[in-house]
């Protein structure tokens, strides 16, 4: 578990276990699975807990915007507060790009840089971020959308 800006950490299941604050639990399976709700449900939110449909695939196509926005704005809510944690399962692809997107949207750190610096500048923060090709897309989609290009 790493903290990439003040009260905002990203880490693994591991790190989720032994957790005492805000949690975002970004993997379908176990965490959302485990709530056995629909499938076409996006997440389940409690005042602690954020718990995200969102599986780690090759294709963009299966990351729905929506779930994303309300990701990073629940952190932003709840970091003013408390301590927020996201994991995925293994901490490398789906925490940390949503890690990254909070700070390309809510902060100054990675402002006024292009994609490729805002990700070099990001892995100094978080080396282990190795994005499966569906999150590495829609961090470069949403870059653009935050930049006001598409």
């Amino acid at each position: 578990m790493i903290e990439i800006y003040p009260q905002l950490y990203i880490g693994s299941d591991d790190d989720a276990i032994r957790w005492n604050g805000v949690i975002i639990r970004a993997a379908r399976d176990p965490w959302f699975k485990n709530l056995n709700l629909p499938k076409d449900h996006l997440w389940n939110e409690t005042e602690t807990a954020l718990t995200l449909n969102l599986v780690d695939a090759d294709n963009v196509s299966y990351i729905p915007i929506p779930l994303i926005d309300r990701a990073l704005d629940f952190i932003n809510e709840k970091i003013t507060k408390k301590r927020v944690l996201v994991h995925c399962n293994q901490g490398h692809s789906r925490a940390p790009s949503i890690g990254f997107l909070y700070l390309l949207k809510y902060t100054d750190l990675l402002k006024n840089l292009s994609f490729e610096e805002a990700v070099e500048k990001y892995k100094t923060l978080y080396s282990w971020w190795t994005p499966n090709r569906g999150m590495a897309l829609f961090c470069v989609f949403y870059y653009r959308k935050l930049s006001g290009v598409l």
